[in-house]
């Protein structure tokens, strides 16, 4: 919004004279006449009259100077909560996460973001389903969503993250815990435990050329982990959830490897607030850092 003419309307009135109100805000005296003037047509209602060479403010000039004032008041306002947002002194970042990035990933990323950007208040939402995922993003429930590539609607815009290798889990006093890798042909013999159904454990299989032999199947990982720990079978996660496992494990690569690709989806980059484009990028700087 143009306040040039409300601030001129304002000065005028404070000062009672044309000639001090421009010299103040850096006008010629016709100049200033002619903005006056101007807001009057605009308004359809004089603001000022004259008497003995001195000006003053007409009974609808007198109504109408507070709401002149709030005017620009308000767009002062404006421009400083832009200024803060645009420096991300302050601002809300809605994010949506799935279990493993909201315990492995989001506390250290929220942590270094915040230093930077104290002001910034975080929203999350955790889901499981990619289904989720997507309503929340067509609602404008969350500015972005971390997911697993490609489950997401395809109008959305991605970013990539990082490959995340499935590896196998045994007991540590497995029979095959010292083997190098994990044989495909043992992914079909051993018990195998399954947390939930997930592609990407699928996907593992698939590659590997094998039917896994089913044991058990639980909806919870820390559940899973503690079943193989005593020795009922192996099971699949990927690396992100191993790197401090709650029990006792042995780790190993399966004998052909399958990675999950990380990553974040939103409904476009050009319409993301400047604070969750800043938390996306950063994120990218964090993981090129860390990993």
């Amino acid at each position: 919004m143009d306040i040039q003419k409300y601030e001129a309307f304002i000065k005028t009135a404070e000062l009672g004279s044309i000639k001090k109100a421009s010299e103040a805000l850096g006008y010629t005296q016709a100049g200033l006449s002619y903005i006056i003037k101007t807001l009057e047509e605009e308004l359809d209602i004089s603001l000022f009259f004259r008497d003995y060479g001195k000006i003053y403010l007409t009974g609808g000039g007198k109504e109408l100077l507070p709401l002149a004032h709030a005017i620009c008041n308000d767009q002062r306002r404006l421009k400083t909560r832009l200024s803060e947002l645009k420096n991300l002194q302050s601002g809300n970042i809605t994010i949506a996460v799935f279990t493993s990035i909201a315990v492995y990933w989001l506390p250290y990323l929220m942590k270094g973001f915040l230093e930077k950007h104290p002001g910034i208040r975080f929203d999350v939402k955790c889901y499981e389903e990619p289904a989720v995922l997507d309503e929340m993003l067509d609602n404008g429930d969350v500015d972005f969503g971390f997911t697993v590539l490609p489950d997401a609607d395809a109008s959305f815009e991605k970013v990539f993250l990082k490959k995340d290798p499935m590896m196998i889990v045994l007991a540590e006093n497995h029979p095959l815990a010292d083997l190098p890798y994990f044989p495909s042909s043992s992914m079909s013999e051993e018990p195998y435990i399954s947390v939930g159904d997930h592609s990407e454990m699928d996907a593992l299989f698939y590659y590997n050329n094998v039917k896994p032999n089913t044991y058990l199947m639980l909806d919870n990982d820390f559940a899973v982990m503690s079943m193989v720990s005593q020795g009922f079978g192996f099971s699949v996660f990927p690396a992100l959830m191993l790197k401090s496992p709650t029990f006792p494990l042995a780790v190993k690569e399966p004998e052909i490897s399958f990675s999950r690709e990380i990553g974040i989806v939103l409904r476009s980059w050009e319409s993301a607030s400047d604070a969750a484009r800043a938390f996306i990028t950063f994120t990218k700087d964090w993981i090129s850092e860390n990993f």
